[in-house]
């Protein structure tokens, strides 16, 4: 909760006190401006107020913003804090997310959780957050339209650098992760402003994380 506060406080600070610095040298100037350089002044100061008010606005809408204000994502918003990869799905993407709610976070191994949040293994919770992003908005739809041109097989690089695998059955999305796992999309279609968030069952893994634990 207080990283959603944060996160909305954040955005409302910097757009009052852009708009308060700005009434400030718009009184300074206009005593020395005449009437017509006042008026065109005060249009651009508001285009320039309508533009501060949709970037707060995009901003409020990012993924990020989206995983932080839906209780269901309080597990992946934390780590994604934890890991620092707050910017990188704050940014303009535009990102695909395929984020695990918090009931695929309870299936998930605990002493694997523990593990990566060690801040030695930073790297490694950065490596399992970016298996779940790609870059490029992909809904349901265009991953199905894909799927139908591709024999029903789908295999796309994630900001990790390994591939998640697709497949249809029933007419279901299936994801297929590095390690064979099977993950369902159980919400889809959640639109951001910097691309597009599907609610997965399963948390994907890594096969390079896999072989790391063997040795």
């Amino acid at each position: 909760m207080n990283n959603k506060i944060l996160l909305l406080l954040a955005v409302l600070v910097f757009s009052a006190m852009s708009c308060k610095n700005e009434s400030k040298q718009e009184s300074k100037k206009q005593i020395t401006l005449s009437k017509e350089e006042q008026i065109e002044e005060r249009q651009q100061k508001l285009k320039e107020r309508e533009a501060l008010r949709e970037k707060a606005k995009s901003e409020v809408n990012t993924i990020m913003a989206i995983l932080m204000f839906d209780d269901n994502y309080s597990e992946l918003s934390s780590l994604v804090v934890s890991a620092e990869l707050v910017e990188t799905l704050l940014e303009e993407g535009p990102f695909t997310l395929f984020a695990p709610n918090n009931l695929a976070f309870e299936k998930y191994s605990d002493e694997k959780l523990k593990e990566v949040l060690k801040p030695r293994n930073r790297q490694d919770l950065q490596n399992l957050l970016k298996y779940h992003i790609v870059e490029g908005t992909l809904s349901t739809e265009d991953i199905k339209t894909q799927l139908r041109q591709n024999n029903n097989s789908l295999s796309i690089e994630t900001l990790q650098g390994e591939n998640l695998n697709f497949s249809l059955t029933n007419g279901n999305i299936v994801l297929k992760d590095a390690n064979n796992s099977t993950i369902n999309i159980i919400k889809s279609d959640i639109e951001a402003t910097n691309g597009i968030v599907h609610a997965v069952s399963k948390v994907a893994e890594t096969k390079v994380k896999e072989e790391e634990e063997e040795k």
